[in-house]
């Protein structure tokens, strides 16, 4: 095995023009459709040859290493599903509850295809890397930023808020002061309108 990490791609094509995986091969060369078998680890008819190709993947990735790494076939299988996805390898059937002979069928991708794949991690990474320097009030409310930022303005339009809010309140206690004036006025007037006959009566 070689010290480094060799790619998901050429390493899969290799396996699948070998044969030496049980059940793994071209269903359509020139397409590039293969088979690979995905029987579930669950079955009483469950063997290690079923894993045999997820676990050659992780020993050349470095996920597993015989004698150091405790032997996981489910972690293997989800690792080599992950690499198929992430390297933009086409799903095309599911036959993995056939009871004879569970599979999957996949299509690798096309030279336009992969590159369709490179522009959306490279879009994906610049979008990451700018969220990431956004500064904290950036990442702020919409609400509260506009606040937050152009404080003179919010200082200013506190300040004239609070004077406005002193005046209603001038204007209520000086209303009410006057309503309770008049009234006063009107009861003294009553109260002389009925007491100033009853004097002259006397």
């Amino acid at each position: 095995m070689g010290s480094h990490k060799p790619l998901l791609l050429p390493w899969l094509r290799e396996q699948l023009d070998s044969g030496q995986f049980p059940g793994v091969y071209w269903t359509n060369r020139e397409q590039e459709e293969f088979c690979i078998p995905w029987k579930h680890g669950l079955r009483h008819d469950s063997s290690p040859h079923d894993t045999l190709i997820f676990k050659a993947w992780a020993e050349v990735s470095g996920l597993f290493r015989k004698g150091v790494t405790q032997p996981d076939p489910s972690v293997w299988k989800r690792n080599f599903r992950c690499a198929l996805k992430s390297k933009g390898v086409i799903p095309l059937a599911d036959h993995s509850n056939d009871s004879a002979n569970p599979h999957r069928l996949f299509r690798l991708p096309s030279e336009r295809e992969k590159d369709s794949q490179k522009k959306v991690e490279s879009s994906s990474s610049s979008l990451s890397q700018e969220a990431s320097q956004q500064s904290p009030t950036d990442s702020q409310d919409p609400l509260l930023s506009t606040c937050t930022l152009p404080g003179t303005i919010c200082l200013s339009l506190s300040v004239s808020l609070l004077v406005y809010l002193c005046f209603c309140l001038c204007f209520l206690s000086v209303s009410l002061s006057l309503c309770l004036c008049s009234f006063s006025v009107c009861l003294c007037v009553s109260v002389s309108s009925i007491f100033f006959p009853l004097s002259l009566c006397f």
